[in-house]
């Protein structure tokens, strides 16, 4: 197979994995920052984690083995923390009502921090927010990121603020 390159060249297609899944495929993913391994989700509780290079899959967190209502809900987008961008710094993850900042070691959790966004309850979009810094160099912040409701009613998209622990925009688009 080959597919049109964004240099209007074409390029060969490189390669497909087969990986462990939950209840549906690979939805979301995030690339780590050694740009081969790969966190992701598959709409039940576990995070992921793929080594392209060595075609090696590991839980990175099991949700379902928390406790209370923590151990509920379905994991949608994941996106990985910087500055480390390899999961130390831990990875956001939206869990229908709310999003969890996960940090793992060797496939146990070490911690979870709930936010929380009232009613909200279909959150299935996440990503992180974009920033400038003094030098005037753009990355990706790791205290504030957007969230997406996909609820018919309310169709909100969101900005968070860990450091705060506060929602600093709400904005409805107008589609779920």
């Amino acid at each position: 197979d080959t597919s049109f390159g964004g240099t209007g060249q074409y390029t060969s297609f490189v390669a497909s994995f087969s990986v462990p899944v939950d209840n549906s495929g690979p939805g979301w993913i995030d690339l780590a920052s050694d740009g081969h391994t790969i966190f992701y989700t598959s709409q039940g509780r576990k995070i992921y984690k793929f080594d392209t290079l060595t075609q090696t899959a590991v839980v990175w967190a099991d949700l379902s083995t928390l406790n209370g209502n923590l151990k509920n809900g379905t994991l949608f987008a994941i996106r990985i923390l910087p500055p480390s961008g390899n999961g130390s710094d831990g990875v956001l993850v939206a869990d229908q009502g709310n999003v969890k900042l996960v940090k793992a070691s060797n496939g146990v959790i070490t911690g979870v921090t709930v936010f929380k966004f009232g009613s909200l309850s279909n959150l299935q979009a996440l990503s992180l927010d974009l920033f400038t810094n003094a030098a005037g160099q753009m990355g990706l912040s790791p205290s504030t990121f957007w969230v997406g409701d996909a609820t018919a009613s309310t169709k909100n998209l969101l900005r968070f603020n860990i450091s705060t622990n506060t929602t600093e925009v709400t904005l409805s688009t107008g589609a779920g």
